[in-house]
């Protein structure tokens, strides 16, 4: 398994202290956690931790600039795609999800924004029911999947997609923020 500093990492894990964002570790669905900061505009992969019985390594399409980590679970059939990226000061997170489409009832994180519980039933999801946290709005939109966006007072958004595609549930949550310090070495 690949590990932070393995030479074959394209992303770069040295950075001087001082020219670093404080350090942010995100939630990669049930698969782990992946740390990173914000150097001049640039995320930088600090760290990746897998739960137990999830593998990981750097997704093969990742670019210099962004962060991107593939989670799989073992004999499980599930799968974690983590990417990050960052647009003029905007950070751009993408956790997709894919796991089978049985008949259940599931909560899922809408990462801070709200608890979104959806059902599966006969290869189809729909929305139960959205506790959104204090301070988030939303709106539903679709009707052929469950689509909710979601947002804050301080222009954070996060997008809920879930939908069911050849037995598989595939669930999507993306989010933009503005981080309060981006730090620069200029």
């Amino acid at each position: 398994m690949w590990q932070p500093g393995d030479a074959a990492a394209r992303v770069d894990l040295t950075s001087d202290a001082a020219t670093r964002s404080p350090g942010i570790i995100y939630q990669a669905g049930d698969a782990g956690t992946v740390g990173f900061s914000i150097v001049d505009d640039t995320l930088r992969l600090d760290s990746v931790s897998g739960d137990e019985g999830w593998s990981w390594q750097p997704d093969a399409d990742d670019t210099d600039d962004d962060v991107a980590i593939d989670f799989h679970h073992e004999g499980e059939g599930l799968a974690v795609d983590f990417e990050a990226d960052i647009h003029d000061g905007v950070v751009l997170v993408e956790v997709e999800t894919a796991l089978p489409a049985h008949d259940r009832t599931l909560s899922w994180a809408a990462d801070s924004a709200a608890e979104v519980i959806i059902v599966i039933r006969d290869q189809r999801v729909s929305l139960e029911r959205i506790i959104a946290t204090t301070g988030w709005t939303w709106t539903q939109r679709g009707d052929d999947q469950v689509s909710v966006v979601f947002a804050d007072g301080d222009g954070s958004i996060v997008e809920f997609a879930a939908d069911t595609d050849d037995g598989r549930l595939e669930v999507e949550v993306g989010t933009r923020w503005r981080p309060a310090t981006i730090v620069t070495t200029r």
